[in-house]
């Protein structure tokens, strides 16, 4: 069975939705680890290369869990320097030396399921230690996706898991300081780490609004902006209720690999044999209808629960199978993280990591 690219449309397009925002806080007495018979600090200074600084990632709010964006009160550098400050700024030497975090990537998500609601944070931090003036050495990195999973209403925990991470970033730095660990780290500036943390800025997919037709072989080519496959044919291999497992063939009728494709303007991934709109948004890419699909996913749900709590479950039951599971009206895992195997502990992906072209969040 042929399925005609030609009338593929992301009609759902997450930019007609109205997205309310909800403001990220952090603790209001911060607890320190600042171990005083450690290396003294003049101050800790906060650098941030985040591709999208406004819009931190979404969460979840109101029984139904309806979709909101995350956003911080100020500009998000000022918003975590003042904090670091509350943090650790009566610990800070005259005499001390100067630390630079260096944030490269801080997004947070939460989910929700029966039983429990889930807050995740994916945090990429490097600690800097100032050799002399305007020179440093790395010292330590973070790089890792936190989860913490509660009963009730998780979004308060976003904040406080920033500022437990902050923590342990002081602890690892110094823990290598202390022991002299860095001495032959590489000795940079502060424009060379700039340079380093912005090369996604440079992929000409993202410095594009044209995008050339075909079907992209794999990320690399995505990222370049040339797709590698130009004739080629999806099929449809298999169709159940509205999902479609596709496949594609070239004109040998061979079949092929493809990472993804562009047809008339718009962006499809191709995942787990389904074609995921995707558009781009600030400094990378989204996923076209995820808050539209969660929306209506998780009102069904809450439906399905009320339902089910009135009538016994049986109706209830059916309903929330049918949100559950498919890409029709389910969600696309994030599965990179691999301490999180469970399938139901995975957040739900909503961007497209411009680094590995994985989905993530």
């Amino acid at each position: 069975m042929l399925l005609s690219v030609a009338g593929l449309a992301q009609s759902s397009k997450d930019d007609a939705i109205v997205i309310k925002d909800k403001v990220i806080k952090m603790p209001k007495y911060p607890l320190a680890d600042f171990l005083k018979k450690s290396t003294p600090l003049s101050e800790i200074q906060i650098v941030q290369f985040v591709k999208d600084s406004v819009w931190l990632g979404y969460v979840l709010k109101g029984m139904d869990d309806q979709v909101a964006r995350l956003v911080s009160s100020k500009p998000l550098t000022q918003f975590l320097q003042e904090h670091i400050e509350k943090m650790y700024g009566n610990d800070y030497k005259k005499e001390g030396r100067k630390m630079l975090w260096v944030l490269r990537n801080l997004r947070v998500a939460e989910k929700s399921t029966t039983f429990s609601q889930y807050a995740y944070l994916n945090l990429k931090i490097d600690s800097y230690l100032e050799k002399n003036e305007g020179n440093y050495q790395r010292v330590a990195a973070i790089d890792s996706v936190f989860i913490y999973e509660s009963m009730g209403d998780v979004t308060a925990w976003h904040g406080t898991n920033i500022e437990n991470v902050f923590k342990l970033l002081l602890k690892q730095s110094f823990q290598v300081i202390d022991k002299n660990m860095y001495a032959d780290s590489e000795v940079v500036t502060l424009a060379q780490i700039s340079s380093l943390s912005g090369k996604n800025i440079e992929k000409p997919i993202l410095t594009t609004d044209k995008y050339n037709e075909g079907a992209y072989a794999s990320f690399a080519e995505f990222a370049e902006n040339k797709p590698g496959i130009i004739n080629y044919e999806p099929i449809v291999l298999q169709r159940k209720k509205a999902k479609y497992i596709v496949g594609f063939k070239n004109e040998r009728n061979d079949t092929i690999s493809v990472w993804g494709l562009c047809k008339n303007g718009e962006l499809y991934r191709y995942y787990e044999s389904q074609l995921i709109p995707i558009e781009k948004q600030g400094g990378g890419f989204i996923i076209s209808d995820y808050v539209a699909k969660t929306n209506r996913r998780n009102s069904n749900a809450f439906a399905a629960a009320l339902m089910g709590g009135l009538a016994g479950g049986l109706v209830g039951g059916t309903a929330a199978g049918l949100y559950s599971s498919g890409r029709a009206g389910g969600a696309v895992p994030v599965t990179f993280i691999p301490y999180i195997s469970n399938r139901k502990k995975q957040p739900d992906a909503s961007v497209l990591d411009m680094d590995t072209g994985e989905f993530s969040f």
